[in-house]
């Protein structure tokens, strides 16, 4: 029976981003004379980018005779195949990591929704090609690439560009882009 441990990141490196993307969040919003609470946006967006790297890119090693395992046997392309398998909260889990991508690039670009898509879609598709990625460049199955865990990544960021388009269809926030 196949094991999947979730081994503990490196959690020097996150907390070297976490304060790098902090200063810079700082140091823009000093310049650009910002409120506090786009200061705030950034800190949180830059905490939530190690936070989802620590999910998304820390090593899941899988034991039993690990020589013997391909990259290639981690890939998993029939749709709804381990959907089914899952709980309510495993599939809850991967919508809410995701779902706050869009917010907040909405809060920090102020852009408009069409371009806050754009971004937010393309950084949803690029989770599991990256995972793929490293299991090649490294030869070692570090990660199950899954085309349920996409979509429900996919999900998550539809149901936060809806929230937005919500928001700005009753103007909710609008004193953003003030």
């Amino acid at each position: 029976m196949w094991t999947y441990i979730r081994q503990i990141p490196d959690l020097k490196i996150f907390i070297m981003l976490f304060i790098v993307l902090g200063i810079l969040g700082i140091y823009s919003f000093v310049k650009k004379n910002e409120s506090t609470f786009y200061m705030i946006g950034y800190i949180l967006t830059a905490f939530y980018c190690v936070f989802l790297i620590g999910i998304y890119f820390s090593p899941t090693v899988i034991s039993k005779s690990i020589d013997s395992i391909s990259p290639w046997l981690t890939l998993q392309t029939i749709p709804f195949k381990t959907l089914k398998n899952l709980g309510f909260i495993s599939i809850a889990g991967h919508i809410v990591l995701t779902m706050p991508i869009p917010i907040l690039i909405y809060i920090i670009l102020r852009a408009s929704v069409k371009k806050i898509s754009i971004i937010s879609i393309l950084a949803g598709i690029f989770i599991e090609p990256i995972q793929l990625l490293i299991n090649l460049i490294t030869g070692f199955p570090n990660y199950v690439i899954d085309i349920d865990d996409f979509m429900l990544q996919i999900a998550g960021i539809l149901v936060g560009l809806f929230i937005i388009t919500l928001a700005e269809k009753y103007h909710i926030l609008n004193w953003l882009k003030e």
